[in-house]
């Protein structure tokens, strides 16, 4: 500037003399259960892009295992300090106002909860919650917290199944009365038996001995078949089980990973996973990483018509009547899980699969808040 001439000698002298201070400012993410979710997916994408899941699966002791996660870390940190520009398809509207909602109807402060609302179009992750005052990198209950899932699995696990095996009408009937098999006598809620009942029926009022029935027809072998798509990271082979027909896995199914199966629902019957990351690219703007879909079809189009119908008449009137919403479709199913330590809804509008789950981190009874329906309440402000 001296030698342009915009400055004098001595504006020249008074400048170097000036002491420079810098104004740092923390950065602030403003969504950090999201933000979280997307340093784990990150890590996901670079190691399946990258061989490290292949390396992982092959490990033959843990000690390589450790070595290769490392590894990984190590190279995802390398990235970032390199400079990436991550593309994700956040909506930050639903992501503020499912951390207001959860907020405002689970005020309990021993009580947690999640959303995950999923845009079935794209396959996208849209908004994710972590539970109530989220900070960065915490445990996070939207993806890492798996959870019996009650009677919200017996959509993907007993009744498309069941439609898809022996092509039955939904009008077909079925005993909702007491049964035992061997020593496993599992009970409709209260204990009521209600006789021969229509599929639909049972399904919305969410019986548990017609889906204990079904499963058994079906074989544990046949009907976990059909979660082999949905990747379920948690179910192991000690729940290949008929009490897995009303959600009693060993450890359960994380929100994340049981809304996304719900997808198939809106998808007539095809599914892929959902994602939070379209794209990742360098300064440039060349792309680095970007996942590479597949669609598998789990069952037919047929037996999703079924499912959508009897999915409709759970919130039109069955046990999600507090979920109803103004829109061209609602369906979905409620879950419960034994002495009321978890709260389900799963459903779907025609735009988004959304599921919510309310429970205490240390497992204990929410009966004094089911009459309430936390978690009806909150899907149906979300969809609303």
């Amino acid at each position: 500037m001296l030698e342009a001439s915009y400055i004098s000698p001595e504006q020249y002298e008074e400048a170097l003399e000036e002491e420079v201070v810098l104004n740092v400012r923390r950065k602030v993410d403003l969504h950090p259960d999201y933000v979280t979710y997307i340093h784990h997916e990150f890590t996901e994408l670079v190691a399946k892009s990258e061989g490290f899941q292949d390396k992982l699966s092959q490990a033959t002791n843990e000690e390589s295992r450790q070595q290769i996660q490392k590894s990984l870390e190590e190279r995802v940190q390398q990235l970032f300090k390199k400079g990436i520009h991550i593309e994700t398809a956040l909506d930050p509207f639903m992501q503020n106002l499912a951390v207001k909602t959860i907020h405002r109807q689970v005020p309990q402060s021993d009580v947690q909860a999640s959303a995950v609302i999923l845009d079935h179009h794209s396959n996208e992750v849209i908004a994710l919650t972590g539970g109530k005052d989220y900070q960065k990198f915490d445990f996070h209950r939207g993806y890492q917290n798996p959870r019996q899932p009650g009677s919200a699995i017996k959509p993907l696990l007993v009744y498309a199944p069941y439609f898809e095996e022996f092509d039955v009408p939904i009008q077909s009937t079925i005993s909702a009365d007491n049964v035992c098999f061997g020593n496993y006598c599992p009970k409709n809620y209260g204990g009521s038996q209600y006789g021969m009942v229509p599929l639909t029926t049972a399904l919305k009022h969410s019986y548990n001995t017609p889906a204990v029935r079904i499963l058994d027809r079906l074989g544990t072998g046949t009907a976990f078949s059909y979660l082999e798509p949905f990747s379920f990271s948690h179910v192991v082979e000690e729940d290949l089980a008929l009490s897995s027909a009303l959600g009693g896995f060993t450890y359960g199914i994380t929100p994340l990973e049981l809304t996304s199966a719900y997808t198939t629902f809106a998808n007539d019957g095809s599914y892929q996973p959902s994602y939070g990351i379209r794209s990742v690219k360098d300064h440039e703007g060349n792309i680095l990483y970007s996942w590479n879909r597949k669609e598998t079809t789990v069952w037919s189009k047929t037996t999703n018509d079924k499912m959508r119908k009897l999915l409709s008449d759970v919130v039109a009137s069955g046990t999600a009547r507090k979920a109803q919403v103004s829109a061209p479709y609602t369906g979905g199913k409620t879950g419960t899980t034994n002495d009321y330590h978890d709260l389900w809804f799963v459903g779907l509008t025609d735009q988004y699969t959304t599921g919510v789950w309310v429970g205490k981190d240390q497992r204990s009874s929410l009966a004094h808040l089911s009459q309430n329906s936390p978690h009806l309440q909150i899907w149906r402000e979300l969809m609303n």
